[in-house]
């Protein structure tokens, strides 16, 4: 079984200079937790739910004095996490696993030629051992 058989097909993509408030609204909007990142069509970070709370709640923690901050002002570029680990749909779903084990991710992006094509999640796989163990 590979990548390709268990993705998500259906990704969301962020621009560079999008906002925190976009963003939370993206995440409002859609049953995701991480978004990619792109400059035009090339990846170049990802950006998760936690990355979007930590940016808020960091801001308030480094602002004791109260001064007037927006967080929802920040940019995907201040925030995203750069050079995000990527699979391709040919990888293998228990090579994606120990990937995501190994580096402490909850997601992969599934790159094929340079395209982005998809995201694997823990979930993804997760939902793939349950239905193994049911058949």
């Amino acid at each position: 079984m590979n990548c390709e058989m268990i993705m998500s097909r259906r990704v969301v993509k962020l621009q560079l200079d999008d906002t925190i408030k976009k963003i939370n609204e993206l995440f409002e909007r859609f049953p995701f937790h991480h978004f990619p990142v792109v400059e035009g069509e090339t990846l170049v970070g990802i950006i998760s739910d936690r990355d979007v709370l930590q940016a808020c709640c960091s801001v308030v923690l480094r602002n004791p004095k109260g001064e007037d901050f927006d967080p929802s002002t920040k940019k995907a570029h201040q925030i995203m996490t750069r050079n995000p680990i990527t699979v391709t749909p040919t990888t293998g779903v228990l090579e994606a696993a120990r990937i995501l084990l190994k580096n402490g991710i909850s997601c992969l992006l599934v790159m094929d030629n340079q395209k982005l094509v998809g995201i694997l999640t823990w979930r993804d796989l997760l939902k793939d051992f349950i239905q193994t163990l049911e058949e």
